[in-house]
């Protein structure tokens, strides 16, 4: 049977709400807060045919059963007029082996704040009715306080319906005019006469409550005292160990009821009889509720008076007068700040703090004693100059870290910084500023006026505050204005342009200058900077784009190094090879990654010059061959010829000479093999016109 229609046939369920306990002090709690989590286990009380198993007097947790993304989790109600919740992983429902369920080892003590009473109203009442206990006291709710729809009693009890609204989409759950809403992760907890959010699911289920996990809790220390589970000093000890909220819950039982509801007075007597017993044991109706004294240390790292406890509240002293009230901050009550809508300054002082007893809610005094320290007097302020830090663009150039988006100082030794949009801080406004020791602020907006504050910081002595200009009233810094977006695209652009070629021209090492590179870094700086929008700027400053532009450039300047390493040029070679080497040269330095030129023709290149060169010293061999030859083997027979045939000879010798000079066929393999025919043809030429000459 669905759980949720079992209960409906239930229609007694009653919320039982104090507008005199809503209206104390000590239940505050910070409205909708995200549900906090604890760990699962294995039990609950089934309810599907009734509520008959539950019994008179005991207390329960009622829990919304729900599912996120098929991960099963059990939400409890910790402060159901704030809508804070606690929410306890389980085992699925649907699962028969592992049904869902929770232990009291998975309570926190934020559970505890959902703990209802059952009991029987009157004889006029067949079946249970169920205590909301805001901080395990006891609330209640009838016609003059909450206009709930339902029957009543005769002794003037409401006893509102449970409803499903199963139109809605996530489903709602109502107890009364009290909604039990669940949605992502958080809850709340709305009250009558509230918007009904149409945007949860629940399912109910009940837990039973024993007396252990009562213990944390004004309403368990008061049965336990009653029982004589306690000495005196265990008695004392138990009492202090018990939050903020629950002691003074219990030692306003000193004086009466809170309420005059029947049902709410079969709780709060429990606390009463507690508080009567506790006297006893104690042998005083005075002194016997203080809290511990506090235990308080001083931070000078962080500026603050640490050892405050959470959910403490306590009474701030300065120099012995009361300054204000101190709510937990993070264990921790900085030097100075606002606190309790009070603007306070410890600096220098004697600092004093106890617990506070909101003594206007009547009861037992549970304040403490006090515990005091010493805060040395705060060191003198630095100066407000601050200078940017810069970062290359190119290696002869560098630009402030100013951007469209951020900030960054140059450090100094012993100063902390903070930033702010107001260039005109007085009073309290100093105090909450945010200070880190790395002057580097990020997350600003283009084109705003940001003022950067200092202040000296010791791990020994009070901080200073920011230089303090007596005559304007207000602390001074040095103030900044972010670029607009373009320009702080192209600062950024440019830097990462100068890291990227540090980056490449490290892997030629010092074969190369890396003047490609070089050229690369100051074209691709020049055309961002002549960008003149965002979208011009979307393809030039891309990662990509910018890895594809420097690897162009370095292959460029491998491929030149490449090509001086294998050519090797000597002072022997033709100005045929110098001239080529040049022009080849030129013609890699000439591609342009621009304009999309293939980086793939600067190794065509290379080669192409290699072979080239190659084949020139081959032909300038056989050519000083071809000139040794007839030194040797024609010149040296032309004594008895005329003066014309020796001319004959010079004028054949310079024509063979000139085309075994200027023979190159498509690759070096097929010019060498010219050549060594250009240069036998010669010699055979030469002597065969000799020998017809008769010498």
């Amino acid at each position: 049977m669905n759980i949720i229609n079992a209960v409906k046939k239930k229609v007694l369920l009653s919320l039982l709400a104090s507008p005199a306990l809503v209206a104390a002090p000590f239940f505050a709690s910070s409205p909708f807060s995200k549900a906090q989590e604890t760990t699962a286990a294995t039990s609950y009380i089934d309810v599907a045919s009734s509520l008959s198993s539950l019994s008179s007097g005991s207390f329960y947790l009622f829990g919304a059963y729900n599912e996120e993304n098929g991960v099963p989790y059990v939400y409890l109600m910790s402060y159901r007029y704030t809508g804070t919740f606690v929410r306890v992983p389980c085992l699925s429902k649907t699962d028969v082996s592992h049904p869902c369920g929770i232990s009291e080892s998975d309570f926190t003590s934020s559970c505890l704040y959902s703990i209802i009473r059952a009991q029987t109203l009157s004889t006029t009442v067949s079946d249970l009715t169920f205590g909301f206990i805001a901080n395990v006291g006891a609330l209640y709710a009838d016609k003059t306080s909450h206009e709930f729809t339902g029957t009543t009693t005769t002794d003037g009890n409401v006893t509102p319906t449970l409803t499903f609204d199963t139109t809605a989409s996530p489903n709602t759950l109502s107890l009364g005019g009290w909604e039990y809403q669940i949605a992502n992760g958080s809850a709340t907890f709305k009250g009558y006469g509230s918007t009904v959010d149409n945007s949860y699911s629940t399912a109910l289920y009940v837990y039973p409550v024993t007396s252990n996990l009562l213990s944390a809790t004004a309403v368990g220390f008061a049965q336990a005292v009653s029982n004589g589970q306690y000495t005196a000093e265990t008695a004392e000890s138990a009492f202090q160990s018990l939050d903020y909220t629950q002691r003074n819950l219990f030692a306003y039982y000193m004086n009466t009821y809170r309420t005059s509801s029947v049902a709410t007075q079969a709780v709060e007597k429990i606390l009463i009889n507690g508080v009567s017993a506790y006297q006893t044991l104690m042998g005083s109706t005075t002194g016997i509720f203080h809290s511990k004294t506090p235990t308080l240390a001083v931070d000078y790292a962080q500026d603050a008076i640490t050892g405050l406890v959470e959910s403490e509240t306590y009474t701030l002293s300065i120099n012995g007068v009361n300054t204000c009230r101190v709510t937990y901050v993070d264990g921790a009550l900085p030097f100075a700040g606002i606190m309790d809508n009070t603007l306070y300054d410890c600096a220098g002082q004697t600092v004093a703090l106890n617990v506070y007893w909101p003594s206007g809610d009547g009861g037992g005094d549970t304040s403490s004693s006090s515990a005091e320290v010493s805060i040395t007097a705060r060191l003198s302020a630095p100066s407000t100059s601050v200078s940017l830090a810069r970062v290359a663009v190119t290696p002869s150039e560098t630009t402030t870290e100013l951007y469209d988006d951020s900030i960054t100082l140059i450090p100094e030794s012993g100063i902390q910084y903070a930033i702010s949009s107001s260039s005109t801080l007085s009073g309290s406004d100093v105090y909450s500023l945010t200070w880190s020791d790395t002057p580097s602020f990020t997350g600003l907006s283009p084109e705003t006026s940001y003022t950067l504050y200092k202040r000296v910081h010791s791990l020994t002595e009070c901080d200073s505050l920011p230089k303090y200009d007596e005559t304007s009233g207000t602390y001074l810094g040095q103030s900044f204005t972010t670029l607009s977006e373009i320009e702080g695209a192209k600062k950024k652009a440019l830097i990462a342009n100068e890291k990227a070629y540090e980056q490449e021209l490290a892997k030629l090492g010092t074969s190369a200058n890396g003047a490609n590179l070089l050229a690369m870094l100051l074209t691709y700086k020049s055309k961002i900077e002549g960008a003149a929008s965002l979208t011009d700027l979307t393809t030039l400053a891309a990662d990509t784009y910018r890895q594809d532009a420097f690897a162009f450039a370095l292959v460029q300047d491998q491929t030149i190094v490449s090509l001086a390493s294998s050519v090797s040029l000597v002072s022997s070679d033709s100005s045929a090879s110098s001239a080529l080497y040049q022009e080849t040269l030129e013609a890699i330095q000439a591609l342009d990654f621009f304009k999309g030129d293939n980086i793939a023709k600067a190794d065509a290149l290379a080669k192409e010059a290699e072979w080239k060169i190659a084949a020139f010293r081959y032909r300038e061999s056989a050519g000083k061959s071809l000139v040794d030859f007839f030194n040797d083997s024609i010149l040296t027979k032309t004594s008895l010829l005329s003066e014309s045939q020796v001319e004959s000879l010079w004028t054949s010798f310079a024509t063979l000479f000139h085309t075994v000079m200027t023979t190159l066929s498509s690759d070096l393999a097929t010019s060498k093999t010219a050549v060594d025919s250009a240069f036998d043809t010669a010699k055979t030429s030469l002597t065969s016109q000799l020998e017809g000459m008769g010498a």
